[in-house]
């Protein structure tokens, strides 16, 4: 009995320290990543854009956190180029949102269809009315989008340049 426990026990352990070695391994190819973008925006003169963080350390956050996602994160840009600071933000995100809408609307669109196909009629208009409930939710959640990361730069020809990341949740 007591042998029992303790194989057990080495094996959980075994396991726990695979885990663990696994982790640490994605841990620095996420702090690889961030080291390599930080030189290269850095390079390129981009700042950060409305946080009180220096660059590197917001750029680590950010792949901290696609890092623990685990999947249930969908990392997604927006960029624009204007005149000013205002419009090329304003573009940036309204080019992150019609990617999203696009990948949600196409999603649930074919969702929508295969239901269709292998339903009566009546439990295909009760789909299409989910299927609007839906499209109604992913606009509310578009409109409280919030980016994790927004940089800009200043261009020689004096127009403003700028991305936004953002994590949503899938």
């Amino acid at each position: 009995m007591k042998l029992k426990r303790i194989l057990t026990a080495i094996m959980l352990l075994g396991i726990f320290v695979n885990c663990c070695a696994d982790c640490g391994k994605q841990d620095k190819s996420f702090q690889k990543e961030s080291k390599k973008v930080y030189k290269e925006l850095k390079k390129e003169g981009w700042k950060l854009y409305g946080n009180t963080l220096p660059l590197d350390m917001a750029i680590d956050q950010y792949y901290q956190k696609l890092g623990e996602c685990h999947g249930t994160l969908l990392p997604l840009k927006g960029e624009a180029i204007a005149d000013n600071e205002n419009l090329a933000l304003r573009k940036a995100r309204q080019r992150a949102v019609s990617q999203l809408a696009a990948q949600q609307d196409t999603h649930v669109s074919s969702e929508t269809n295969i239901q269709i196909s292998n339903e009566i009629s009546d439990e295909a208009k009760s789909q299409m009315a989910f299927e609007n409930t839906v499209r109604s939710s992913v606009d509310q959640s578009i409109k409280s989008m919030r980016p994790e990361l927004t940089l800009i730069r200043h261009m020689d020809n004096g127009q403003v340049e700028v991305k936004m990341l953002f994590l949503i949740k899938q």
